[in-house]
């Protein structure tokens, strides 16, 4: 129904939204509660790593996090006993080396790093296929990633994972967490 309001005329709101509108309003202010009342603060020691396909992950925030007061970025920490799983996606990741030493190994080609250096995965069609390996036997290497939520949707978000972790492996795929998880989580 249309109103006149003068010069201009407006359509009047229906009294009920589509559901995909009411959803992607329900989404906005679950959105913005989260930023208004979310973690400050968070407590790298109560973010426990958990062994998935990839290796030993401790996510600290992510967009599906509803703890943490942002929807805009990923942060986690890639603990490498050995090496991670081998794997293709988009690069724009910023990787931060805070232990250890060691290679990573993007579309063929090693590149050696050491604490406090920074890995840049490239962008490119296709995205990038990288593998990350730790030089130390008896110490692991880690390393804090920075992947920025507009960027990796823009280029679209996709993991294609080609080789899991040998800890993942010693596993089965079944859950069972390792004895470094143990040793790390107490």
């Amino acid at each position: 129904m249309t109103e006149f309001t003068g010069v201009r005329q407006r359509e009047r709101e229906p009294d009920e939204l589509p559901p995909e509108w009411e959803a992607f309003f329900r989404w906005m202010r679950q959105w913005r509660h989260r930023a208004e009342e979310g973690a400050i603060v968070i407590k790298g020691k109560q973010r426990p790593y958990r062994l998935i396909e990839q290796g030993h992950i401790k996510n600290l925030v992510s967009p599906t996090d509803p703890d943490a007061a942002t929807t805009n970025i990923r942060l986690f920490i890639h603990l490498i006993p050995k090496h991670s799983g081998r794997h293709t996606h988009q690069g724009g990741y910023s990787l931060f080396v805070l232990d250890g030493k060691g290679y990573t190994v993007v579309d063929g080609k090693r590149y050696d790093w050491k604490a406090g250096d920074l890995i840049v995965l490239p962008i490119k069609k296709g995205g990038c296929e990288h593998q990350h390996f730790n030089l130390d036997p008896n110490k692991p290497s880690r390393w804090l990633a920075i992947n920025p939520r507009p960027l990796w949707e823009v280029l679209g978000a996709f993991v294609r994972q080609n080789d899991q972790s040998p800890d993942w492996k010693e596993t089965h795929g079944d859950g069972v967490v390792s004895r470094q998880d143990q040793i790390l989580n107490g």
